[in-house]
């Protein structure tokens, strides 16, 4: 019989990804906005306290564009609460307790499990953060020279913290919290463009796994046709323990995309590996050393 958690996360994880549900309010922009989706779903309450923003125009050049967006993010005036749920890695997590049987219908080989190649990459099952930075509607010219929104982006501070983590298809209790600054933006047409760079230390409760930096980066442009085409995801990210007495790299992610167009739909797979210490293996002196190798495969479908 599946438990009720078990039963509700999986509930949750064949949620399609969808346009988002959202309402706002007020003459400053603020709202309230919730994402549904198979591997990522959120829901983020925001308020800013500029009724006027400024003016960015994506002809400026990208270099500039980042440049100012970053720089604006060092003087806040928007901040944003934000609960995320990973639900097929708390999903498949649940498996080898929950359902055995359904995790061993995918079992490759001795060491090789397909649910874990789609559930691999994430570190957590719940998040919750708060974001203080500045945010930005960027702007461009249209064939009647008249400004229309093309794309968005943010720059700031976030904490973030949770209670749990996923190793080795296991949900552990371990509280932790991180702190970063990030510049991430998203695109508005067909090509689906995202960029996300983030710097940050996150800090893990007891001595289990030890404190240390993050670097997150991350790009997607699928624009497939017109006179720029591009047709590529990358998603690196490096974890770093600083600790004295345990220094070295705790995880390295690196995962790589493509897409094909199905009339106004893209279609592809992210492929890559999650290079990651076995958190179980850490000690309150020192680590083992041992390391694990996970495939990572993760169909997606956007329209």
């Amino acid at each position: 019989m599946f438990r009720p958690v078990f039963s509700l996360v999986w509930l949750i994880a064949l949620l399609p990804a969808r346009t988002p549900w959202s309402v706002t309010w007020g003459k400053a922009p603020g709202g309230w906005a919730a994402v549904p989706g198979v591997y990522r779903s959120y829901t983020t309450v925001y308020q800013s306290w500029q009724s006027d923003p400024d003016l960015y125009l994506w002809g400026s050049g990208e270099r500039d564009l980042y440049t100012r967006l970053a720089r604006e993010g060092l003087h806040p005036d928007l901040l944003a609460l934000e609960g995320t749920v990973y639900p097929l890695a708390w999903a498949v997590a649940t498996l080898p307790e929950g359902a055995p049987e359904l995790y061993d219908v995918l079992q490759v080989t001795d060491d090789w499990n397909l649910w874990s190649a789609l559930a691999a990459g994430y570190q957590e099952p719940w998040s919750v953060s708060l974001f203080w930075g500045d945010f930005a509607t960027i702007w461009d010219l249209d064939s009647t020279f008249t400004l229309i929104p093309v794309a968005s982006g943010a720059s700031g501070f976030v904490l973030t913290a949770g209670g749990q983590e996923l190793a080795g298809n296991r949900v552990h209790r371990q509280s932790w919290v991180r702190l970063e600054w990030k510049i991430t933006g998203k695109g508005r047409h067909p090509g689906r463009l995202e960029w996300d760079a983030k710097v940050g230390y996150r800090w893990e409760q007891g001595n289990r796994v030890p404190d240390g930096l993050t670097l997150r980066f991350y790009t997607k442009n699928l624009t497939l046709t017109g006179e720029n085409p591009a047709n590529h995801i990358l998603d690196l990210r490096v974890r770093l323990a600083t600790e004295p007495d345990r220094f070295g790299l705790l995880e390295t992610k690196l995962a790589l995309g493509k897409a094909f167009a199905v009339g106004r739909t893209r279609v592809g797979m992210v492929a890559g590996i999650d290079w990651i210490a076995d958190y179980l293996e850490f000690s309150a002196v020192r680590h083992t050393g041992k390391r694990e190798v996970h495939l990572l495969l993760q169909p997606f479908l956007l329209w």
